[in-house]
Protein backbone atom coordinates (compact mmCIF):
# COMPACT_ATOMS: atom_id res chain seq x y z
CA UNK A 1 0.00 0.00 0.00
CA UNK A 2 1.34 3.59 -0.89
CA UNK A 3 2.50 5.70 1.81
CA UNK A 4 -1.18 7.79 3.19
CA UNK A 5 1.32 11.35 3.04
CA UNK A 6 2.11 10.31 -0.23
CA UNK A 7 -1.46 9.94 -1.07
CA UNK A 8 -3.02 12.77 0.38
CA UNK A 9 -0.31 14.94 -1.18
CA UNK A 10 -1.57 13.46 -4.72
CA UNK A 11 -4.87 15.58 -4.10
CA UNK A 12 -3.73 18.25 -2.49
CA UNK A 13 -4.59 17.39 1.11
CA UNK A 14 -2.72 18.06 3.94
CA UNK A 15 -1.00 15.34 5.21
CA UNK A 16 -2.29 14.05 8.70
CA UNK A 17 -1.32 11.57 11.13
CA UNK A 18 -4.14 8.78 11.10
CA UNK A 19 -4.28 6.27 13.46
CA UNK A 20 -5.67 2.55 12.17
CA UNK A 21 -9.32 2.33 13.43
CA UNK A 22 -9.28 0.68 17.02
CA UNK A 23 -11.77 -2.05 17.92
CA UNK A 24 -13.61 0.08 19.58
CA UNK A 25 -14.86 1.79 17.03
CA UNK A 26 -16.91 -1.00 16.14
CA UNK A 27 -19.57 -0.26 18.81
CA UNK A 28 -19.03 3.62 19.17
CA UNK A 29 -20.32 6.26 17.05
CA UNK A 30 -17.29 8.40 15.44
CA UNK A 31 -16.89 12.39 16.48
CA UNK A 32 -16.23 14.18 12.88
CA UNK A 33 -13.17 16.55 12.72
CA UNK A 34 -14.54 20.34 12.56
CA UNK A 35 -12.48 20.75 9.78
CA UNK A 36 -13.46 19.50 5.90
CA UNK A 37 -10.05 18.03 5.06
CA UNK A 38 -9.11 16.31 8.22
CA UNK A 39 -13.10 15.03 7.87
CA UNK A 40 -11.53 13.18 4.85
CA UNK A 41 -9.04 12.16 6.28
CA UNK A 42 -10.39 10.32 9.42
CA UNK A 43 -12.68 8.08 7.37
CA UNK A 44 -9.99 6.82 5.12
CA UNK A 45 -8.81 4.11 8.14
CA UNK A 46 -12.13 2.54 8.60
CA UNK A 47 -12.91 2.63 4.67
CA UNK A 48 -9.65 0.91 4.02
CA UNK A 49 -10.15 -1.17 7.12
CA UNK A 50 -13.52 -2.66 6.16
CA UNK A 51 -15.82 -1.44 3.54
CA UNK A 52 -18.52 -2.66 5.86
CA UNK A 53 -17.96 0.42 8.63
CA UNK A 54 -17.92 2.90 5.77
CA UNK A 55 -21.55 3.88 5.69
CA UNK A 56 -22.23 4.32 9.47
CA UNK A 57 -19.08 6.64 8.92
CA UNK A 58 -19.93 8.91 6.05
CA UNK A 59 -23.61 9.52 6.76
CA UNK A 60 -23.14 11.49 9.68
CA UNK A 61 -20.59 13.38 7.59
CA UNK A 62 -23.22 14.44 4.63
CA UNK A 63 -25.87 15.10 7.38
CA UNK A 64 -23.36 18.35 8.32
CA UNK A 65 -22.81 19.94 5.02
CA UNK A 66 -24.45 20.88 2.24
CA UNK A 67 -24.84 18.64 -0.98
CA UNK A 68 -22.22 20.09 -3.12
CA UNK A 69 -19.43 19.88 -0.48
CA UNK A 70 -20.43 16.12 0.73
CA UNK A 71 -20.14 15.10 -3.39
CA UNK A 72 -16.70 16.82 -3.14
CA UNK A 73 -15.64 15.04 -0.09
CA UNK A 74 -17.14 12.11 -1.09
CA UNK A 75 -15.58 11.86 -4.46
CA UNK A 76 -11.74 12.38 -2.94
CA UNK A 77 -12.29 10.25 -0.20
CA UNK A 78 -13.33 7.59 -2.40
CA UNK A 79 -9.89 8.71 -4.95
CA UNK A 80 -7.79 7.98 -1.63
CA UNK A 81 -9.75 4.62 -0.99
CA UNK A 82 -9.34 3.46 -4.67
CA UNK A 83 -5.70 4.17 -4.06
CA UNK A 84 -5.01 2.30 -1.42
CA UNK A 85 -7.13 -0.50 -1.84
CA UNK A 86 -5.88 -0.52 -5.82
CA UNK A 87 -9.96 -0.97 -6.34
CA UNK A 88 -11.75 0.28 -9.73
CA UNK A 89 -13.80 3.09 -10.69
CA UNK A 90 -16.37 0.89 -11.20
CA UNK A 91 -15.94 -0.15 -7.43
CA UNK A 92 -15.68 3.25 -6.45
CA UNK A 93 -19.30 4.19 -8.34
CA UNK A 94 -20.76 1.25 -6.41
CA UNK A 95 -19.58 2.84 -3.01
CA UNK A 96 -20.61 6.25 -3.91
CA UNK A 97 -24.03 4.98 -4.56
CA UNK A 98 -24.36 3.21 -1.39
CA UNK A 99 -23.08 5.51 1.21
CA UNK A 100 -25.76 7.97 -0.14
CA UNK A 101 -29.58 7.95 1.93
CA UNK A 102 -31.57 5.90 -0.72
CA UNK A 103 -34.01 8.87 -1.45
CA UNK A 104 -30.52 10.97 -2.79
CA UNK A 105 -28.90 7.84 -4.48
CA UNK A 106 -32.33 7.88 -6.17
CA UNK A 107 -32.37 11.38 -6.75
CA UNK A 108 -28.58 10.81 -8.16
CA UNK A 109 -29.56 8.22 -10.42
CA UNK A 110 -32.64 9.27 -11.86
CA UNK A 111 -30.79 12.85 -13.16
CA UNK A 112 -28.19 10.42 -14.48
CA UNK A 113 -30.42 8.88 -16.62
CA UNK A 114 -32.15 11.70 -17.73
CA UNK A 115 -28.68 13.83 -18.36
CA UNK A 116 -27.72 11.23 -20.97
CA UNK A 117 -29.99 12.30 -23.04
CA UNK A 118 -30.77 9.10 -24.68
CA UNK A 119 -34.21 8.81 -24.38
CA UNK A 120 -33.45 4.47 -24.41
CA UNK A 121 -35.55 2.00 -21.57
CA UNK A 122 -31.98 1.24 -19.91
CA UNK A 123 -32.04 5.18 -18.74
CA UNK A 124 -35.22 5.60 -18.61
CA UNK A 125 -36.31 2.91 -16.43
CA UNK A 126 -34.88 4.13 -13.30
CA UNK A 127 -37.40 6.72 -13.17
CA UNK A 128 -39.87 4.19 -13.47
CA UNK A 129 -38.20 2.03 -10.58
CA UNK A 130 -38.45 4.92 -8.68
CA UNK A 131 -41.89 5.63 -9.41
CA UNK A 132 -43.78 2.13 -9.29
CA UNK A 133 -41.44 0.15 -7.38
CA UNK A 134 -41.91 2.22 -3.92
CA UNK A 135 -44.71 4.24 -2.19
CA UNK A 136 -45.92 7.46 -2.71
CA UNK A 137 -44.18 8.82 0.74
CA UNK A 138 -41.03 7.68 -0.66
CA UNK A 139 -41.28 8.82 -4.50
CA UNK A 140 -42.09 12.53 -2.87
CA UNK A 141 -38.70 12.10 -0.57
CA UNK A 142 -36.78 11.28 -3.79
CA UNK A 143 -38.06 14.66 -5.57
CA UNK A 144 -37.49 16.62 -2.55
CA UNK A 145 -33.79 15.41 -2.33
CA UNK A 146 -33.59 15.94 -6.34
CA UNK A 147 -34.52 19.25 -5.69
CA UNK A 148 -31.98 20.18 -3.18
CA UNK A 149 -29.12 18.36 -5.32
CA UNK A 150 -29.79 19.63 -8.47
CA UNK A 151 -31.78 23.30 -7.99
CA UNK A 152 -35.21 21.87 -10.51
CA UNK A 153 -37.58 19.30 -9.97
CA UNK A 154 -37.05 15.96 -11.41
CA UNK A 155 -40.17 16.99 -13.44
CA UNK A 156 -38.92 19.82 -14.97
CA UNK A 157 -35.52 17.50 -16.39
CA UNK A 158 -38.34 15.38 -17.42
CA UNK A 159 -39.57 18.14 -19.63
CA UNK A 160 -36.24 19.31 -21.18
CA UNK A 161 -34.47 15.88 -21.42
CA UNK A 162 -37.07 13.61 -22.83
CA UNK A 163 -38.12 14.63 -26.23
CA UNK A 164 -40.55 11.31 -27.07
CA UNK A 165 -44.03 13.03 -26.37
CA UNK A 166 -45.43 9.06 -25.18
CA UNK A 167 -42.35 8.50 -23.35
CA UNK A 168 -42.51 11.94 -21.64
CA UNK A 169 -46.44 11.78 -20.72
CA UNK A 170 -46.08 8.35 -19.12
CA UNK A 171 -43.02 9.29 -16.85
CA UNK A 172 -44.50 12.40 -15.93
CA UNK A 173 -47.94 10.61 -15.20
CA UNK A 174 -46.10 7.83 -13.04
CA UNK A 175 -43.51 10.10 -11.03
CA UNK A 176 -45.59 12.82 -10.08
CA UNK A 177 -48.66 10.47 -8.89
CA UNK A 178 -50.22 10.76 -5.38
CA UNK A 179 -51.03 6.90 -5.29
CA UNK A 180 -53.04 5.95 -1.90
CA UNK A 181 -51.73 2.95 0.50
CA UNK A 182 -54.97 1.10 1.02
CA UNK A 183 -55.27 -2.59 0.99
CA UNK A 184 -58.57 -2.94 0.39
CA UNK A 185 -59.88 -3.52 -3.21
CA UNK A 186 -63.04 -3.03 -4.98
CA UNK A 187 -63.88 -5.62 -8.02
CA UNK A 188 -66.08 -3.74 -9.95
CA UNK A 189 -63.38 -1.12 -10.32
CA UNK A 190 -60.57 -3.42 -11.18
CA UNK A 191 -63.55 -4.61 -13.91
CA UNK A 192 -64.32 -1.23 -15.02
CA UNK A 193 -60.32 -0.47 -15.18
CA UNK A 194 -59.42 -3.37 -16.74
CA UNK A 195 -61.88 -2.80 -19.97
CA UNK A 196 -60.46 0.78 -20.31
CA UNK A 197 -56.53 -0.57 -20.65
CA UNK A 198 -57.68 -3.37 -22.96
CA UNK A 199 -59.37 -0.91 -25.23
CA UNK A 200 -56.58 1.70 -25.09
CA UNK A 201 -54.18 -1.56 -25.83
CA UNK A 202 -56.71 -2.56 -28.90
CA UNK A 203 -56.28 1.01 -29.96
CA UNK A 204 -52.58 1.51 -29.40
CA UNK A 205 -52.72 3.68 -27.69
CA UNK A 206 -50.67 3.20 -24.80
CA UNK A 207 -50.57 6.96 -23.35
CA UNK A 208 -53.89 6.96 -23.41
CA UNK A 209 -55.24 9.14 -20.60
CA UNK A 210 -57.33 6.70 -18.86
CA UNK A 211 -54.63 4.54 -19.17
CA UNK A 212 -52.10 6.83 -17.79
CA UNK A 213 -54.39 7.79 -15.39
CA UNK A 214 -54.98 4.20 -14.08
CA UNK A 215 -51.14 3.05 -13.70
CA UNK A 216 -50.45 6.02 -11.80
CA UNK A 217 -53.27 6.66 -9.46
CA UNK A 218 -54.55 3.41 -8.02
CA UNK A 219 -53.07 1.61 -5.13
CA UNK A 220 -50.98 -1.25 -5.71
CA UNK A 221 -53.63 -3.71 -4.12
CA UNK A 222 -56.18 -2.44 -6.43
CA UNK A 223 -53.57 -2.59 -9.36
CA UNK A 224 -52.92 -6.17 -8.94
CA UNK A 225 -56.39 -7.19 -8.71
CA UNK A 226 -57.01 -4.73 -12.13
CA UNK A 227 -53.72 -7.46 -13.57
CA UNK A 228 -55.77 -10.25 -12.24
CA UNK A 229 -58.92 -9.33 -13.23
CA UNK A 230 -57.98 -8.11 -16.89
CA UNK A 231 -56.17 -11.93 -17.44
CA UNK A 232 -59.56 -13.41 -16.38
CA UNK A 233 -61.36 -11.03 -18.82
CA UNK A 234 -59.27 -11.14 -21.81
CA UNK A 235 -57.29 -14.28 -21.52
CA UNK A 236 -53.95 -12.20 -21.84
CA UNK A 237 -51.88 -10.63 -19.04
CA UNK A 238 -51.66 -7.17 -19.53
CA UNK A 239 -47.89 -7.28 -19.66
CA UNK A 240 -48.80 -9.85 -22.90
CA UNK A 241 -51.09 -7.74 -24.69
CA UNK A 242 -48.70 -4.74 -23.93
CA UNK A 243 -45.85 -6.58 -25.47
CA UNK A 244 -48.15 -7.81 -28.78
CA UNK A 245 -48.68 -3.95 -29.37
CA UNK A 246 -44.48 -3.60 -30.35
CA UNK A 247 -41.21 -3.53 -29.03
CA UNK A 248 -40.56 0.02 -29.01
CA UNK A 249 -39.43 1.84 -25.60
CA UNK A 250 -42.50 2.29 -24.95
CA UNK A 251 -44.01 -0.73 -24.50
CA UNK A 252 -40.76 -1.60 -22.41
CA UNK A 253 -41.02 0.91 -20.24
CA UNK A 254 -45.36 0.40 -19.18
CA UNK A 255 -44.02 -3.55 -18.96
CA UNK A 256 -41.44 -1.83 -16.59
CA UNK A 257 -43.78 0.17 -14.96
CA UNK A 258 -45.89 -2.85 -14.20
CA UNK A 259 -43.77 -5.26 -13.04
CA UNK A 260 -42.21 -2.62 -10.53
CA UNK A 261 -45.98 -2.20 -9.35
CA UNK A 262 -46.62 -5.78 -8.45
CA UNK A 263 -43.25 -7.55 -8.71
CA UNK A 264 -39.90 -5.17 -8.53
CA UNK A 265 -38.08 -8.39 -7.58
CA UNK A 266 -38.60 -10.17 -10.86
CA UNK A 267 -38.24 -6.54 -12.56
CA UNK A 268 -34.42 -6.70 -10.81
CA UNK A 269 -34.23 -10.21 -11.15
CA UNK A 270 -34.13 -8.96 -14.91
CA UNK A 271 -32.26 -6.21 -15.00
CA UNK A 272 -29.18 -8.35 -12.89
CA UNK A 273 -29.51 -10.88 -15.32
CA UNK A 274 -29.52 -8.70 -18.36
CA UNK A 275 -26.42 -7.11 -17.28
CA UNK A 276 -24.09 -9.60 -17.33
CA UNK A 277 -25.41 -11.33 -20.26
CA UNK A 278 -22.96 -10.95 -23.33
CA UNK A 279 -19.38 -9.63 -23.57
CA UNK A 280 -18.65 -8.01 -20.90
CA UNK A 281 -20.62 -6.59 -18.00
CA UNK A 282 -23.19 -3.17 -17.51
CA UNK A 283 -21.35 -2.57 -14.06
CA UNK A 284 -23.77 0.82 -13.80
CA UNK A 285 -26.99 -1.10 -14.26
CA UNK A 286 -25.52 -4.03 -12.08
CA UNK A 287 -24.25 -1.53 -9.67
CA UNK A 288 -27.81 0.01 -9.28
CA UNK A 289 -29.94 -2.96 -8.50
CA UNK A 290 -27.77 -4.63 -5.93
CA UNK A 291 -27.05 -1.66 -4.33
CA UNK A 292 -30.42 -0.33 -4.42
CA UNK A 293 -32.36 -3.27 -3.70
CA UNK A 294 -29.30 -4.54 -0.90
CA UNK A 295 -31.74 -3.14 2.04
CA UNK A 296 -35.12 -4.33 0.22
CA UNK A 297 -35.68 -7.42 -0.65
CA UNK A 298 -32.56 -8.78 -2.23
CA UNK A 299 -33.26 -12.59 -0.53
CA UNK A 300 -36.69 -12.17 -2.78
CA UNK A 301 -35.07 -11.07 -5.95
CA UNK A 302 -32.41 -14.10 -5.69
CA UNK A 303 -35.28 -16.19 -5.07
CA UNK A 304 -37.36 -14.81 -8.28
CA UNK A 305 -33.95 -14.87 -10.10
CA UNK A 306 -33.67 -18.89 -9.54
CA UNK A 307 -37.06 -19.32 -10.55
CA UNK A 308 -37.08 -17.08 -13.87
CA UNK A 309 -33.36 -18.16 -15.21
CA UNK A 310 -33.33 -21.56 -13.57
CA UNK A 311 -29.46 -20.14 -12.21
CA UNK A 312 -27.96 -18.81 -8.97
CA UNK A 313 -27.50 -15.24 -8.63
CA UNK A 314 -24.75 -15.31 -6.01
CA UNK A 315 -22.46 -17.43 -8.97
CA UNK A 316 -23.13 -15.47 -11.83
CA UNK A 317 -22.64 -12.22 -9.97
CA UNK A 318 -19.19 -13.82 -9.24
CA UNK A 319 -18.92 -14.94 -12.42
CA UNK A 320 -18.92 -11.89 -14.11
CA UNK A 321 -16.92 -9.69 -11.18
CA UNK A 322 -13.77 -10.07 -9.51
CA UNK A 323 -11.56 -8.34 -6.58
CA UNK A 324 -12.69 -6.11 -4.62
CA UNK A 325 -15.33 -5.39 -6.34
CA UNK A 326 -16.71 -8.83 -6.04
CA UNK A 327 -16.17 -8.74 -2.44
CA UNK A 328 -18.32 -5.86 -1.81
CA UNK A 329 -20.93 -7.01 -3.77
CA UNK A 330 -21.31 -10.11 -2.19
CA UNK A 331 -21.04 -8.13 1.32
CA UNK A 332 -24.29 -6.13 -0.08
CA UNK A 333 -25.64 -9.32 -1.04
CA UNK A 334 -25.33 -10.65 2.71
CA UNK A 335 -22.92 -12.79 1.74
CA UNK A 336 -19.28 -13.98 2.73
CA UNK A 337 -16.79 -12.14 0.42
CA UNK A 338 -14.59 -15.02 -1.50
CA UNK A 339 -11.61 -13.34 -1.31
Amino acid sequence: MPPLNILLSCIALPALNVATPSSSMCHTTPILPANDDAAVCFLLPSMTWHCRRARSLVLPLLQRYTSAIASMLLHRVFTIFIACRFASFTQMNALVLWVHEPEVRHAMLANKALKAMTNKIKELQVVVEIACGNKTLYVNAVREAYIDLYGCTIEEDILDCVYDMPLKKTLLALISSNRHSKETTKKEIAVEDASKMHEAIRKRRLDDDSFLWILSTRSISQLRETFATYQQLFDHSLEQDIANCGEDDLENLLIAAIRCTCNPEKHFAKVIRESMIGIGTDEESLNRAIVSRAEVDMLKIEIEYAAMFDSNLVKDVCGDTSGSYQNFLMTLMGKDPLE
